[in-house]
């Protein structure tokens, strides 16, 4: 199968992506692949779908009829594997080819673990990134389960609150010395955490599990902890593999310019979580891995795709709490 455009993930970054391209061609074909096999969705709802303070229709980034109107086609629930940027095809698990003429990198982010000895013998282990973890998540959690979380960043604590709900027993841990300590100063964490710590969690700062042995961890400062759910949420880090394969420049994330074109290849382009972008605060080189920025980008590289001129240059990391 070939294409006009074919675009790699489906969530912010696509959608601007096939707005940008839709503004300066209404015909061109337009192929969407994802390994999710959901319409495109808003991520940071899955805690508040957990929660129940939304429903799965209200998890939609674009309406129903969004990619009719747009008239895309899509390869939902297939992963794609590798990218021939000489031969101009996207190679999927499946053993099929799709042939491009523009293609853009939208493949955000993955989970990021630490080594830890044993964390293959946890029986309900899961990452807190994308609706599958939680339905994954709603099989097994229930009311006085114990639920460790490692990571008191963002999504760390975007999964206990959604976890409240349930009535579990909650810990939290984070090699850190305070909570959200990526965002918040000493004072303002400690406000932060005393407000939580209201709502039932517990945290354990300044330490990390070391090993694990069935549902028992083994932290770093020597304690151990029994649980029945354990969730990770130390990082993230940019899903990278496909630009590699096809020959592009890869540093901590996808190197773009401000076109949003992926360096050291032709006719491919890159947006989001994925990406490296300049923070216009300190001029400094970064994923900032958030939705405006991945949308903004994928917009830039549709329009640059359809042939169009446009620029990204305005990016700077915001989190709303």
């Amino acid at each position: 199968m070939k294409y006009e455009y074919v675009i790699i993930g489906n969530s912010a970054a696509a959608a601007g992506c096939i707005e940008g391209i839709r503004e300066t061609d209404k015909k061109g074909s337009i192929a969407v692949i994802s390994d999710e096999k959901y319409h495109i969705y808003s991520r940071p709802l899955i805690s508040y779908l957990l929660k129940g303070d939304v429903s799965e229709k209200q998890m939609s980034y674009r309406p129903a009829d969004f990619y009719k109107v747009n008239n895309v086609e899509t390869l939902l629930g297939k992963r794609a594997v590798s990218v021939d940027s000489k031969t101009k095809q996207v190679a999927l698990e499946t053993g099929e080819k799709i042939e491009y003429n523009k293609l853009l990198l939208a493949t955000g982010s993955k989970p990021f673990v630490p080594p830890m000895e044993g964390l293959d013998s946890v029986k309900n282990r899961f990452s807190f990134m994308k609706w599958d973890d939680v339905k994954a998540i709603e099989k097994v959690v229930k009311k006085g389960a114990k639920v460790l979380i490692i990571g008191a960043g963002l999504i760390g604590l975007k999964a206990a609150e959604a976890l409240e709900h349930f009535g579990v027993d909650m810990t939290v841990i984070d090699l850190a010395d305070r909570i959200l300590p990526s965002i918040l100063d000493k004072q303002t964490s400690e406000i932060m955490q005393r407000h939580i710590e209201a709502h039932g969690v517990k945290f354990l700062l300044g330490t990390s599990a070391k090993s694990f042995k069935n549902n028992v961890a083994t932290l770093t400062n020597g304690d151990e902890l029994q649980f029945d759910i354990l969730i990770t949420a130390v990082g993230v880090r940019p899903n990278t593999e496909l630009a590699e394969s096809a020959g592009g420049k890869v540093e901590r994330g996808i190197l773009t310019d401000k076109k949003q074109a992926v360096k050291g290849v032709k006719n491919i382009y890159a947006a989001g979580d994925c990406t490296i972008s300049e923070d216009i605060t300190d001029g400094k080189q970064k994923p900032i891995a958030i939705m405006p920025n991945a949308y903004a980008q994928g917009y830039t590289a549709g329009r640059n795709m359809a042939g169009g001129s446009a620029k990204f240059e305005t990016a700077f990391p915001m989190n709303a709490t």
